[in-house]
């Protein structure tokens, strides 16, 4: 199933312009599984099953259990703006997929992965190498 997460984002004259919009976003993308209540305007992102997040505290950083970051890059698409009964608005979104490319951070894959996503069932190439491989197919190089 796909899942749902949020960011507060500071006011903003014409929310509704967002509509249609495709954002992108150069570092991690922090989100949190939980709505912030206080929020005046809120991003609602709809992630896709299978889509890799990360937790802060995968990179040592102490942070809430429900916060979650999506890989560098990672863009967004403005589908509504809605408001709602307490006033706030809501804008709601789907991650637009990079094409051809999943969304992990290559530097981050376990041996394992890097293998599946070389269509390898074993190797003696060390990890780097498969990292290196991997850049190659992706076009990341």
């Amino acid at each position: 199933d796909d899942l749902i997460a949020y960011a507060s984002l500071p006011l903003l004259d014409n929310p509704d312009a967002l509509r249609g919009r495709t954002v992108s976003e150069r570092s991690f993308l922090p989100l949190s599984l939980r709505r912030d209540p206080e929020a005046q305007i809120l991003l609602r992102v709809q992630i896709p099953a299978g889509l890799n997040a990360l937790s802060p505290s995968a990179l040592g950083v102490v942070a809430d259990p429900d916060d979650i970051l999506l890989d560098r890059n990672s863009r967004i698409r403005v589908t509504s703006a809605v408001e709602l009964p307490d006033g706030s608005t809501q804008l709601n979104a789907e991650i637009v997929p990079h094409e051809g490319s999943p969304s992990t951070p290559i530097a981050m894959l376990s041996r394992t992965q890097l293998l599946a996503a070389l269509g390898l069932e074993d190797s003696d190439m060390t990890d780097a190498e498969l990292r290196d491989r991997l850049r190659l197919k992706r076009g990341d190089a």
